[in-house]
């Protein structure tokens, strides 16, 4: 049975980045190829700063526009099919290394699998964004540089040897890091705070001093360069944002519910996995609370050892900090950190386990879940394979009729494969999915038409 697993846990990551292969360039990702092809990476990267987004410049944006201006669809989603795959290694690593275990760095590929594969299903209606999107993944490489960050960090703490040249490492891994999402920002910044306090005042180690300020040093300079892009307060403006008001409090807690409804499957599977691990439910609950608030509050060093003792539940909370000036920007991509962090919480917390136990049950369980899970990936190749022949055929008939006008088939929504983001073109040619369609296939105007 575990030899089974085993092939099983393959099958699952193969196919995770198998399902690349019938994505394609849609909506969003021809009017990014469309300006690409009159800008370089870079200046394009910087237009985008100055005038839409503070995140452009980093790391993950600048392997996004190079993607789509080089690359097809299909070497775009495997970058970002394999960085969702890391994202589970890393999540593994971080809550072996927060254990003490001394374990991180031997993840099995059974342990990959079947986190990734909880991951891939749990967040299911996000999974369309961040994997198989070429323009929307990067929110998978802007996970994994976050999460890389944060395990980076966390050694540093645990050695307790900081020296010039780690203080150093750890400022520079903070300014790659940083240039990063909006609403991943603040998570960093929290827990090299609550990290360092706690040393300096609970464990009286202010040797940790320095590491702790080179860290927020890095993240200091990169959130300001992000936050204060010309590019965000022009998008505002594209959307009369009238500036924060009262009203902030109820943002952060329409995205907090709307977060919750997308990873409602997510929130479902914790239980069936720790019932895999032979957890009951009282036990595992009693971990997630803290206890009484007059115990909380009764001194700082309380208040900061229950904060520290919850710092990845704070973390994930505060990825929605960012939108208090405006619900308009949650999509479902967004909640990618606060999913990132909620895992890290609740496995660490409810002490579930992803290695092949001696359990029977846990062998069996897992072998049908990824069962599951690969017939699902299979399911959707069958259904976007036959999507992919309809979108070849209207590929052959712009070329065909180059510099003119084309009408072409509607796609009914029931066609498109839950896994993939498809934005179609519409009846309307002047709509901008038209034009950039038109655009990009060197054609007059486009639009569908009812069969």
């Amino acid at each position: 049975m575990k030899k089974l697993l085993r092939i099983l846990s393959i099958l699952s990551l193969v196919g995770i980045l198998a399902l690349c292969v019938f994505s394609w360039f849609s909506g969003d990702d021809l009017c990014y190829r469309n300006e690409l092809a009159r800008y370089s990476v870079l200046d394009k990267a910087w237009l985008q700063y100055m005038y839409w987004d503070g995140r452009s410049t980093g790391l993950a944006s600048l392997i996004q526009l190079a993607g789509l201006k080089y690359f097809p669809a299909a070497a775009i989603t495997l970058i970002w099919a394999f960085s969702f795959i890391c994202m589970s290694v890393m999540i593994l690593k971080i809550i072996k290394l927060e254990s003490h275990s001394g374990e991180e760095k031997n993840i099995s590929l059974v342990e990959t699998a079947l986190l990734s594969a909880m991951l891939w299903v749990g967040m299911w209606k996000l999974i369309p964004d961040i994997i198989y999107w070429p323009t929307g993944g990067w929110y998978c490489m802007m996970g994994l540089l976050a999460l890389t960050w944060i395990y980076q960090f966390l050694k540093g703490i645990n050695t307790k040897r900081f020296t010039a040249r780690k203080n150093l490492f750890i400022f520079l891994i903070s300014l790659l890091c940083a240039n990063n999402s909006h609403n991943v920002i603040i998570p960093l910044i929290f827990l090299a705070l609550i990290e360092g306090v706690k040393a300096i005042v609970i464990n009286q180690d202010r040797k940790v001093l320095s590491y702790v300020l080179s860290a927020l040093a890095g993240l200091a300079i990169s959130t300001i360069f992000v936050l204060f892009a010309p590019g965000n307060f022009e998008r505002l403006k594209a959307i009369s944002w009238q500036g924060f008001n009262l009203s902030l409090i109820n943002y952060c807690l329409i995205v907090f519910a709307k977060y919750c409804y997308w990873l409602l499957a997510l929130f479902l599977l914790f239980p069936v996995f720790a019932w895999l691990n032979g957890l009951s439910l009282g036990q595992t609950l009693n971990n997630f609370f803290p206890g009484s608030l007059k115990e909380i509050v009764k001194n700082k060093k309380s208040l900061i050892a229950s904060l520290y003792n919850h710092k990845f539940l704070v973390a994930a909370f505060s990825t929605v900090f960012v939108f208090s000036a405006t619900s308009f920007f949650a999509v479902p991509r967004t909640a990618i950190f606060f999913a990132m962090f909620i895992v890290i919480y609740v496995v660490q917390k409810s002490s579930i386990n992803f290695q092949p136990a001696r359990s029977k049950k846990f062998v069996t369980g897992s072998v049908i879940f990824l069962s599951f899970f690969i017939g699902i990936v299979i399911f959707e190749m069958v259904k976007v394979n036959a999507l992919q022949n309809v979108l070849e055929s209207r590929e052959a008939k712009y070329r065909l009729n180059q510099r003119a006008d084309v009408t072409v088939d509607a796609i009914p929504e029931s066609n498109v494969p839950f896994a993939f983001t498809f934005v179609d073109i519409s009846a309307d040619s002047g709509n901008w999915v038209n034009r950039c369609v038109a655009s990009n296939s060197n054609i007059k105007t486009v639009r569908t038409v009812l069969k």
